[in-house]
């Protein structure tokens, strides 16, 4: 008898846990559209060529929402895979970026070794390499600030994970140098004639990603 509503139970929270991240992606890509057409909207209204600045601040929008969104999504891949609300999430992403620029235009990896290589195979490596760094810092992490907190108040994680935040950003921005350098991308400067406007090439490959990594 008591086999039904256990099933039920199960059977139910299955649908919720299936549903809730149906419903967190639809929210990511509508946030990111949100932000794409608020700007969009702005823009054309306080603008000279208004056709022109809402394409190109469309873009704009869409892809830094789409960055939002990905972030967004990783609080909630975190959240479920650990139920820890990670603070430290944001910190750890401008931890990658600071790593992918480091590598990039400092080391030069492989084109310090081998000169006739293309600009584009450094920006290659270094993504991948910065993935990999960036995923073992968060390992350590995890291992040795997050699980040992398991069971304990939320109240408690949430804390721990504002410390590391706090200490992350604070090693982070001490590192970062006042000029900028080029991360020398496959698409650079280029952009991409749509319309009345012109869209940076950037923007397309960064809002296409976000698509696929979201949907998939």
């Amino acid at each position: 008898m008591s086999e039904g509503p256990a099933g039920d139970g199960g059977g139910r929270s299955v649908i919720f846990r299936v549903s809730g991240w149906a419903a967190a992606r639809r929210g990511l890509m509508w946030g990111a559209g949100t932000v794409g057409l608020a700007l969009a909207i702005w823009r054309a209204a306080t603008d000279h060529d208004p056709a022109a600045a809402a394409g190109g601040v469309l873009a704009g929008g869409l892809s830094l929402g789409a960055i939002y969104a990905l972030l967004a999504m990783g609080f909630v891949i975190i959240f479920k895979a650990t139920q820890v609300i990670n603070f430290a999430h944001g910190a750890i992403a401008a931890l990658g970026a600071y790593v992918v620029a480091y590598l990039i235009t400092r080391l030069e990896i492989p084109s310090r070794w081998w000169p006739g290589v293309p600009g584009w195979m450094d920006w290659i490596a270094g993504l991948v390499l910065a993935m990999l760094i960036t995923a073992g810092v968060g390992l350590v992490l995890e291992r040795l600030a997050i699980r040992p907190m398991v069971g304990e108040p939320l109240f408690a994680i949430a804390m721990v994970t504002i410390g590391l935040d706090i200490v992350i950003r604070t090693i982070t921005n001490d590192l970062i140098l006042p000029d900028p350098d080029p991360l020398g991308d496959p698409w650079g400067a280029s952009v991409v004639a749509v319309g009345p406007t012109n869209i940076a090439a950037t923007e397309i490959v960064t809002i296409g990603a976000a698509v696929i990594l979201v949907v998939s």
